[in-house]
This record gives structure tokens, C-alpha cells and sequence, in this order.
């Protein structure tokens, strides 16, 4: 069971990993292009009928904003006989002209300064999210799990050297505690 466990959760770094090398790369990539993109996701019906709702990505300047709308299905056919593009299930585009700052809300508040945006109409729903904070939040379980692991592989080095677990101080010569910490051999070399 503990390889299972260590399995899966190496498993889940890995795709961490890469969310996090995906989102650097948007990141990137949102400084020199703007891209554009939208889907219509099916929704669950209701008493009027099947609905749908229609997300849009925006991602430029290093931020990405996320509109959505729930749109009933007679809505969205009225919407397909006036455009030709609505009657695609998905659509991506993309823009040379790059936005001067992050997109913001109204009325605007002091985390627009950052890159968040929010709004909330009865058209439609967004949130903007600037890629700093997507690249801050899924690097740092990777990070801590390198670390981890650097750590491991560091404590086992020294003890195969005949070296303290804490400081590094050569322990050939005085076997029982650390001159240099003071630290008791056999506590650090059980663990």
C-alpha cells in the first residue's frame, strides 16, 4: 500500500509538473501573441429546455480572463441562423495587438493593480486571473516535493560518508556526538 501511495503521489507531481511548465509557457507566449478562444459546453436542461454554456478564454499580457454564459438552446440556434461561427462547437483565434495592462473590474478595485479581475452581470460572468499567481499556486507543491526529495537524498549521503546529519562535521574520528553541534550520532542516524 505505501508503494501505491508513493506511486500516485509521484504520479500527481509529475502532472503538476507539467501544468505548471504549460502555464509558463502560456505565460510567455501571452506577451508577444493574444490568444482568443471559446466552446460551448452542454449544461443540464431545465423546464424550458436544454442549455448550454458558452466559455470564452481570453489570454494576453500576461493575464488570462474567463467569461461565461448560459445560454437556452432556442437562444443559441437564433444565434447560429445570424453567424456562421456560432454553429462551431469550438473556436481559437489568434492576435498580434497585445493589451497595454490587465484587464479590470468595475468598479475597480485595488487587486486590479496585480492582474485579478472580476465581474458579474446579467449578461454574462468573468474572472480574470494573471499568470503569475496560476504559475505561484502550481509550482509550489513540485517545489516542496523537490525539496523533499534533496533533502532525502542529502541526509543519505552524509550518513553513508560517516558525516553529522545536521552540520556535515566528519564523524570518523569521535563516533558518538557531533564536536562541532553536539548532536548524538546514534539519534541522527536512526532516523
Amino acid at each position: 500500500m505505501k508503494r501505491f501511495i508513493r506511486v500516485m503521489s509521484s504520479a500527481a507531481m509529475v502532472v503538476l509538473v507539467l501544468l505548471f511548465v504549460a502555464i509558463v509557457v502560456l505565460w510567455v507566449r501571452s506577451h508577444y501573441v493574444r490568444d482568443y478562444a471559446w466552446a460551448w459546453v452542454p449544461w443540464s436542461g431545465d423546464a424550458a429546455g436544454a442549455r448550454s454554456i458558452k466559455v470564452d478564454f481570453d489570454s494576453g499580457g500576461g493575464q488570462v480572463v474567463v467569461d461565461w454564459q448560459i445560454w437556452k438552446s432556442a437562444k443559441r440556434e437564433e444565434l447560429q441562423q445570424r453567424n456562421e461561427l456560432a454553429k462551431l462547437n469550438w473556436y481559437h483565434k489568434t492576435f498580434a495587438d497585445l493589451p497595454k495592462q490587465y484587464a479590470q473590474s468595475f468598479p475597480p478595485t485595488i487587486w486590479n493593480a496585480i492582474g485579478f479581475k472580476s465581474y458579474s452581470g446579467p449578461t454574462h460572468r468573468s474572472i480574470g486571473v494573471p499568470y503569475w499567481a496560476c504559475s505561484l499556486v502550481t509550482g509550489m507543491l513540485p517545489a516542496a516535493w523537490v525539496l523533499r526529495i534533496v533533502r532525502r537524498w542529502r541526509k543519505r549521503q552524509l550518513a553513508a560518508a560517516e558525516r553529522c546529519l545536521v552540520c556535515g562535521y566528519d564523524l570518523r574520528a569521535t563516533p558518538g556526538k557531533c564536536p562541532e553541534c553536539g548532536t548524538e550520532v546514534a539519534s541522527t542516524r536512526g532516523g
